[in-house]
């Protein structure tokens, strides 16, 4: 990914898009205590690495972009948890000059890693999952909902088993099947965050070697429904990829988080043939907020980058993580150009992120105005761009 942004050329490969740009590399911390969430461990080491990279451009006295392709799905994808807050503080919400934050969608679309579900009134659904006999310690599942609707919970392993009915009288319920495998399951009505609902369903292995394979599912009864009584359920993501959903699937509203912040350019995968073509796993738009993400797309099908770990080989490589640095190559090259033009300019600023995602989305192949759930609102001009910019 950093030689697709910023590598040199080789024999092997024809370089990144700005080659000349200084790299600086952050490998986050995911470690956390145990019986503490993943997600915690990807926040706290990422917005550490953000104060980092800035301090670092600041004492070189450069401008900054991000690349940022590991995401995760815990959280509303609304923009509004700490972790896409402080994405979008690094630079002022959008205002600092000369500092960009690039971000992949994520690789969700076929991943079966999303629901959706709608309730009226008076009505019940079951949302399921299968699990596959695959070592891991937990299983994290969410769902976000309108607090002005009210509903009741009750989880069922693969054997029928089912635990005791959650609701706003009894919030949370913590025990165990007779697989012994754990569960925890906490109904928040209003989150701190963006004043939601949530509901946290954690299954742990407990005494039992593994998780019980099979189908998995959660009774969902509406109370009352004050909205449009709409029920979102993502799977958090590890490397075992041991569960998915079977039922109510939708591939809209996958984008990985941060990538749902305000002030990130959040990049979609296409195949690089005409007609242009959005890969099958890059993520889909909007947010759950209705927003317009991603924003741009970029080459992410089989791209030839720098093979990690060698000196001079190289290797082909898939996912919307080779596409973000084709975006974030842009920027620097685009920072890099003016830099050089402005140079005796003592009271001259770069861009800032606000002006960045304007000029790029706007400067894009196939740009007209509408956006698209896939491709954003079209596919990286890097020359463009700069003209964009130049006015």
């Amino acid at each position: 990914m950093a030689s697709v942004a910023a590598g040199r050329a080789t024999a092997e490969f024809s370089g990144g898009v700005a080659p000349e740009a200084r790299i600086a590399v952050v490998i986050p911390d995911l470690i956390v205590d145990e019986g503490r969430p993943h997600s915690l461990g990807y926040s706290n080491s990422h917005l550490l690495a953000l104060k980092f990279l800035r301090d670092v451009a600041e004492s070189a006295e450069l401008p900054l972009v991000i690349n940022v392709s590991h995401g995760m799905n815990a959280g509303a994808h609304d923009g509004t948890s700490n972790l896409e807050k402080g994405f979008d503080l690094i630079s002022d919400n959008g205002r600092l000059p000369g500092i960009a934050v690039v971000k992949s969608a994520g690789n969700e679309r076929d991943s079966h890693g999303h629901a959706e579900l709608t309730l009226a009134t008076n009505s019940c659904e079951k949302l399921c999952w299968e699990s596959i006999s695959r070592q891991r310690s937990k299983d994290v599942i969410e769902l976000w909902f309108k607090a002005s609707s009210k509903f009741r919970f009750r989880l069922a392993d693969p054997n029928g088993k089912k635990t005791p009915w959650i609701s706003l009288q009894e919030p949370s319920q913590h025990g165990q099947f007779a697989t012994q495998n754990t569960y925890s399951i906490t109904y928040s009505r209003f989150d701190q965050d963006n004043g939601d609902s949530r509901l946290l369903i954690t299954i742990g292995n407990g005494n039992a070697v593994s998780i019980c394979p099979g189908i998995w599912s959660l009774e969902i009864v509406s109370i009352d429904v004050r909205t449009e009584g709409t029920i979102h359920a993502w799977l958090e993501r590890d490397r075992t990829k041991a569960i998915r959903f079977t039922n109510h699937l939708s591939e809209r509203t996958t984008l990985s988080v941060p990538g749902t912040s305000n002030y990130v350019l959040t990049v979609g995968a296409i195949e690089t043939a005409y007609p242009l073509r959005l890969t099958e796993f890059s993520s889909l738009g909007p947010t759950r907020d209705g927003r317009q993400k991603p924003d741009i797309s970029a080459p992410g099908f089989q791209v030839v980058a720098a093979r990690s770990g060698s000196v001079i080989g190289s290797i082909a490589m898939s996912g919307t993580s080779m596409a973000a640095p084709h975006v974030s190559g842009a920027v620097a090259l685009l920072f890099s150009f003016l830099v050089k033009q402005h140079q005796s300019d003592a009271h001259w600023h770069q861009p800032n992120m606000a002006q960045v995602m304007a000029a790029i989305t706007q400067s894009s192949h196939n740009y007209s105005g509408r956006w698209h759930m896939g491709f954003g609102f079209g596919v990286l001009d890097s020359q463009e761009l700069i003209t964009e910019i130049l006015g």
